[in-house]
């Protein structure tokens, strides 16, 4: 990485990840946090699902954002500081990179270190007159990160791309959404991409199924990273992936079905799976308009824009603080 570019490590200590894959291990059903799909292999395959004809998320919100961009330096004037949650490659970041003249800053948050270093390095040499400010940290860490930047004064915008945010459960949503008002100030801005509930369920699942599997060996990656960092021994090909949309909870749910009975260890700790039994990896809630807008506006904020393609299969927020 260029020397010339800053770097705030904020990345969550490895006893985090141990902590958090033991608990959630224990629990009944099973569960690992999404979070911790993100390693460099991780991050690489979710870029791979992105360019997939199945999903539609990716190509939908880029011509929503191509479409919108001009209007933003007429509707957000002046110095703008842009901070992007989940940041990964900033394919869609460069989009307004390219057209919004006032971004002078350009914040890419990440938890995968090795992959934001090499994607902030490439955008400083490809914007070299704008600011590259690269953060490792958790998103759902609103402190830290705000302690972080505490000496950017310019009007600050959070983009959150992708219906990321779609991830959390609802008092999750609700805590980052309080997190993003503090560090955006009064004034500030919040651009947010959100998968909309209005599609057939079918459109949905293909999405998350995709015939070349791709989105299945991203979720067995997950067990992959366990093995290698928590000196685990998985034995990834007696688990499979599943996906399939809740629609009792508005919600695509991703698992990892074990396909015997089994022990594994993890570390010093033995967990036992009977054959069928689940590891909850992923939520992606999908949203109405409505609803969303109902969500938002309890927390005070204001929904200034909302922007949807012709076949209303995603939306893009534009919340002022």
């Amino acid at each position: 990485m260029s020397q010339n570019i800053p770097f705030i490590d904020l990345h969550p200590k490895a006893s985090k990840f141990t902590i958090d894959v033991h608990e959630g291990l224990k629990n009944l059903p099973k569960k690992i946090p999404a979070k911790y799909f993100y390693d460099k292999r991780g991050s690489e395959l979710f870029d791979e699902i992105c360019t997939l004809p199945e999903y539609y998320q990716t190509r939908t919100e880029t011509k929503i954002l191509r479409d919108l961009v001009p209007s933003l330096k007429d509707i957000i004037p002046g110095d703008i500081t842009l901070i992007e949650y989940g940041s990964g490659s900033s394919v869609k970041t460069q989009i307004l990179l390219d057209h919004w003249d006032n971004i002078k800053t350009y914040i890419p948050l990440d938890i995968s270190k090795e992959h934001l270093l090499e994607t902030a390095a490439e955008l400083k040499s490809r914007y070299p007159q704008k600011r590259v400010l690269p953060i490792c940290a958790d998103y759902n860490d609103g402190t830290k990160i705000k302690e972080a930047l505490a000496g950017e004064t310019s009007k600050r915008v959070i983009f959150f791309p992708g219906s990321t945010i779609g991830n959390l459960v609802p008092d999750r949503r609700k805590a980052l959404l309080k997190s993003t008002q503090e560090i955006l100030g009064q004034g500030g801005y919040f651009l947010v991409g959100i998968d909309l509930a209005s599609k057939d369920t079918q459109i949905i699942n293909r999405a998350y199924n995709d015939d070349q599997g791709v989105t299945a060996e991203f979720n067995l990656n997950l067990l992959s990273r366990i093995n290698r960092e928590l000196d685990a021994n998985f034995n990834v090909r007696k688990f499979s992936h599943k996906a399939f949309f809740n629609k009792a909870e508005q919600r695509i749910e991703m698992h990892l079905i074990s396909q015997a009975e089994q022990s594994v260890r993890v570390g010093e700790e033995r967990i036992n799976f009977e054959v069928g039994e689940s590891i909850h990896t992923e939520n992606s809630y999908k949203f109405t308009v409505p609803d969303f807008t109902a969500e938002v506006e309890k927390l005070s904020y204001s929904v200034e824009h909302v922007w949807q393609d012709p076949k209303k299969y995603f939306a893009i927020f534009l919340l002022k603080n």
